[in-house]
């Protein structure tokens, strides 16, 4: 090969690498988590949405979500064939945040490498922890365009009684 063709090869792979990181860098991306914490010497979970991305993204709405049961294998394989898709949420139910008289703060443009809070106080995990019989939670984050942006599964804990 000539020194032009390996300079070809260069330029083709180089301006491969930077096409597909401006598509990257030019798609949204949130991180949602869940925490415990304490407000003003209530106890409970704070719900942190996260725009890792150098855009401004509408945030439509923030909600929680419990564990209503373990999928058995078949029902996860019905929900796969019926809607064509891995379902990854099975056997978690939505619940808003104004279900609980809570402010998600939405609609709201979260602004580049910025982030926004929501307190979920501890009577009202609670309440959802009763409901939905399992300590397991999620939070989840939609945007504007119905995408969410879900959080690892959070495991609230058990607090022991004072003395």
């Amino acid at each position: 090969m000539k020194q032009t063709d390996w300079l070809a090869i260069y330029a083709a792979v180089l301006s491969t690498i930077v096409f597909v990181w401006n598509v990257l860098r030019s798609r949204p991306r949130l991180k949602v988590v869940m925490v415990t914490g304490d407000e003003e010497l209530v106890f409970g979970a704070y719900i942190a949405v996260q725009n890792r991305s150098s855009h401004v993204v509408h945030l439509a709405n923030i909600s929680l979500m419990y564990r209503d049961h373990h999928p058995t294998l078949g029902e996860w394989l019905q929900h796969a064939w019926q809607f064509k898709h891995i379902p990854h949420h099975l056997g978690w139910v939505y619940s808003s945040l104004s279900n609980y008289q809570l402010s998600g703060g939405c609609p709201l443009a979260l602004a580049a490498y910025d982030s926004h809070h929501v307190f979920v106080p501890d009577h009202v995990v609670r309440a959802i922890i009763s409901k939905a019989g399992s300590r397991e939670l999620m939070a989840v984050a939609q945007d504007k365009i119905w995408k969410n942006s879900y959080s690892n599964a959070f495991t609230y804990p058990q607090l022991q009684a004072g003395p």
